[in-house]
């Protein structure tokens, strides 16, 4: 009687059976190499499963796939190694889960899917401005733009101002936004690249209200910013909206609101162009182009 028909005949003692291995002397060898790190492990803790806790229906290397439930780069190990061991002869004896488990946790740690940092990417450079603006974080933020701007970059606001200005003052600029409208959000909507330039789409909303004005004669001393935001609430909204442009009739229904000291939601979108340079990779210029869409209160939109 062979081996296989003994096993068929008598399936109990077919766990207590030493593993009759293929004699070739590469699986063996690979074999050796791939145990070689669970050598040291101590396993009193970790029982050997009986008997009856053993699969006798796959063979040893189906069921090291089977036990498998890594994810990413270690089920493509296990495919290659499926591929390098070939047929395991079906009367090896059934390796036990927890020495499975152990094999393929110690190649996840061998091989670990590497970590890509999107917010130093220049590319997502946008979107972590957005981010951070939003979170107030304005050290982070002038972090980023120092890291990623040229010495001599420049910040241009391309209303019908054009005001330019370094990066430093703009730092400040942004520093000052946050406090005036602590409420205020970015939302990125889309990012491309065309030649030498990352030109960004994002939406913005911000709450106008009449307390804000009290405050600006104070906290705003820069000559350069003092002409957004210093002056009566009427002229400032006036001209962030570019009112005189439109209809008499949106004219009339924002006027009232602001007479009538109400809180007014603001919303916007910007275009930002950077142009960096394609030695040094750095930011030499920031274009912002933002136009103001719509004003809300309480739930009625006004489109600009």
């Amino acid at each position: 009687m062979s081996s296989d028909e003994f096993f068929l005949a008598n399936p109990e003692a077919y766990a207590e059976a030493e593993p009759i291995l293929d004699k070739d002397d590469e699986f063996l060898a690979f074999w050796e190499d791939l145990t070689h790190d669970f050598e040291n492990f101590e396993t009193n803790d970790h029982p050997s499963p009986t008997p009856s806790q053993e699969s006798h229906k796959l063979t040893p290397m189906e069921q090291y796939l089977e036990s498998l439930h890594c994810a990413g780069t270690v089920k493509e190990i296990s495919k290659n190694l499926s591929k390098k061991l070939g047929v395991v002869k079906s009367t090896m004896k059934p390796i036990s889960n927890y020495f499975t488990k152990k094999v393929f946790a110690n190649m996840k740690k061998m091989c670990p899917f590497p970590v890509f940092d999107k917010s130093d990417a220049m590319l997502y450079l946008p979107s972590t401005m957005a981010k951070l603006a939003n979170s107030g974080d304005i050290e982070k933020f002038t972090t980023l733009l120092r890291t990623h701007s040229d010495k001599n970059a420049k910040v241009i606001l391309c209303n019908k101002t054009n005001l330019e200005m370094p990066v430093s003052k703009f730092l400040e600029l942004v520093e000052l936004v946050d406090d005036l409208y602590p409420d205020s959000m970015n939302c990125m909507h889309s990012t491309k690249v065309i030649n030498n330039k990352i030109v960004a789409v994002m939406y913005y909303k911000y709450t106008d209200a009449p307390e804000i004005y009290e405050h600006t004669e104070s906290m705003v001393t820069d000559p350069l910013f003092r002409t957004f935001f210093v002056g009566s609430r009427k002229e400032i909204v006036q001209r962030a909206l570019q009112l005189h442009e439109k209809s008499e009739t949106l004219q009339k229904d924002i006027n009232m609101l602001i007479d009538m000291q109400e809180e007014l939601q603001m919303y916007g979108k910007s275009d930002l162009v950077m142009t960096f340079d394609a030695v040094s990779k750095k930011i030499m210029t920031y274009e912002y182009y933002s136009t103001a869409t719509s004003v809300s209160h309480n739930g009625v939109q006004y489109n600009l």
